[in-house]
């Protein structure tokens, strides 16, 4: 009898120990993948946020008169920005809740967008230059990538006007164009791209570094401790990226992979061909999400610190980049008509 009347008690002191919500709508057992928006007349290309109630997304532009797409999510609804430019804009990064947004795409395109919420044209690259990728390193400065027909370029920010990195490898962006750039500091910064090579930026400046094969890198990111690449031409690649050489850790079966997010805590969610999300939860082994079906490809990704996932794309292997999608995994419920 004494076990009996003892019993509820300690159920309920476990239940306070381990904050258990049966209700708690965050809840790993009430998060789902959602496909939110699907054949939007433009792709979408790119997300980035500093947490749940602020993310960013971009992509091509849908010729409506408006400019490129960029949303904004709030945490609670969803705005559409108005840029005052036209074009495709291809990525997008920043480096804090409050801090200043940049977006890079074709044509030379750049804009830094202000929490006040207006943009800023940002000038240096010619127009013949698709800008693939744009990062702003925490506490330092922007760095942009991309190509000129088949020659990879690096630009870094100043004030407004970007001018050309001169302090590359000789055979840097040699017939190989590139396509993104990530670093934790300036003294840790990666470039990837199509080609036999990385580049990566330490105190001592650039070095190239051996990506194991000729297929492409088209993202990389990390965490404090971890770098990873990922790309492909028909089966997917992932590389675990250091100085010292790379690690090829790539999932079984994956079709080429064109986004990566590595959480804080280690995980890794990475996106491509034919709607194919795939995570690391620990160690190198892999395993495939079940997610709304779709026969587009997934371009980008971003994961916020609560686990909410974010994954955008559409057609784009052939222009016009079209049929725009985005993907949630959360428990929120999200409005599926795109804000005009």
């Amino acid at each position: 009898m004494v076990r009996l009347a003892l019993a509820p008690l300690f159920a309920a002191l476990v239940c306070h120990l381990a904050a258990c919500e049966p209700n708690n709508p965050s809840s790993e057992a009430e998060k789902s993948w959602t496909m939110v928006y699907e054949e939007l007349p433009a792709a979408l290309l790119s997300t980035w946020g500093s947490g749940a109630d602020d993310v960013f997304f971009v992509g091509a532009d849908p010729s409506d008169g408006h400019g490129p797409w960029v949303f904004h999510w709030d945490g609670e609804a969803m705005e559409r920005l108005q840029t005052g430019a036209t074009g495709n804009l291809w990525w997008v990064s920043g480096t804090s809740a409050s801090g200043p947004i940049y977006l890079a795409g074709g044509g030379g395109l750049a804009l830094r967008y202000d929490r006040d919420g207006t943009f800023t044209p940002l000038t240096g690259v010619p127009s013949d230059v698709t800008l693939f990728g744009i990062f702003a390193v925490p506490g330092g400065r922007v760095w942009a990538v991309g190509g000129q027909r088949s020659t990879g370029k690096v630009y870094v920010l100043d004030g407004t006007t970007f001018s050309e990195a001169t302090d590359l490898p000789a055979d840097a962006g040699m017939n190989n164009a590139f396509n993104k750039v990530w670093g934790r500091s300036e003294d840790d910064l990666w470039v990837v791209g199509i080609g036999q090579h990385a580049l990566h930026r330490s105190a001592a400046g650039w070095a190239t570094v051996d990506t194991l094969g000729e297929s492409p890198l088209f993202t990389a990111h990390g965490n404090a401790t971890e770098t990873i690449g990922v790309g492909g031409f028909v089966e997917g690649r992932v590389l675990r990226l250091a100085a010292s050489g790379v690690t090829d850790v790539s999932p079984i079966g994956a079709s080429r992979l064109n986004g990566v997010w590595v959480h804080d805590d280690g995980v890794v969610t990475a996106v491509g061909s034919f709607g194919e999300v795939w995570e690391r939860q620990g160690g190198d082994t892999w395993h495939r999400v079940t997610i709304p079906d779709t026969v587009f490809d997934f371009h980008g990704v971003y994961a916020a610190p609560n686990g909410e996932v974010w994954a955008v794309g559409g057609q784009i292997s052939t222009e016009p980049l079209r049929l725009g999608m985005l993907l949630h995994y959360g428990s929120q419920a999200i409005d599926p008509t795109p804000p005009e």
